[in-house]
């Protein structure tokens, strides 16, 4: 595995998690401000701009919470607010399933919890900044375990358990 080069000399990189939707706030804001601004009368004004300033702390305060996900030479971490939620090893990642049309990424540690989606760029409820160096970065460090998949909706079934098969009786 290429770990270390690919994380350009074996520093982290960091992509945070964003709601598709993180713009509707901002509109929000401008239309409480601009109720503000424009309203007939001065209790108008004053609720536009108590909104508008309420939104604009609310929306401040949410993404200092947003998860943020971090590659290193180990492997992949997440952090919310500066406090670690999730570590993966690249030892343990068994596979990932990849959609090169959408550079959508699935990585199978065998851990439902774990796993880590790479979601395509439209139909999703969240995506993450700078996707496509994102799935760049996973693929020159696990290229070995890679699987392309021609949709990531359609995925096969979770990795083989390591061990024995049972056989079912």
């Amino acid at each position: 595995m290429q770990t270390e080069s690919a994380l350009d000399g074996g520093g982290e990189a960091r992509f945070t998690l964003l709601p598709t939707t993180r713009y509707v706030s901002w509109v929000a804001v401008a239309t409480g401000a601009l109720l503000a601004v424009l309203a007939p009368s001065l209790g108008w004004r004053v609720l536009g701009g108590g909104v508008a300033l309420a939104l604009l702390l609310l929306t401040w305060a949410v993404g200092r919470r947003r998860p943020v996900l971090i590659l290193d030479g180990a492997g992949y971490r997440v952090e919310v607010a500066g406090r670690e939620r999730l570590r993966v090893a690249w030892t343990e990642v068994r596979r990932v399933l990849c959609d090169r049309s959408e550079a959508a990424l699935y990585l199978d540690c065998g851990d439902g919890k774990r796993n880590l989606l790479v979601p395509p760029a439209a139909g999703f409820a969240f995506t993450f900044s700078d996707r496509q160096r994102l799935s760049e970065r996973i693929l020159a460090i696990v290229g070995d375990k890679v699987e392309y998949v021609e949709r990531l909706d359609k995925l096969p079934g979770p990795a083989a358990a390591s061990g024995p098969a049972k056989a079912k009786t």
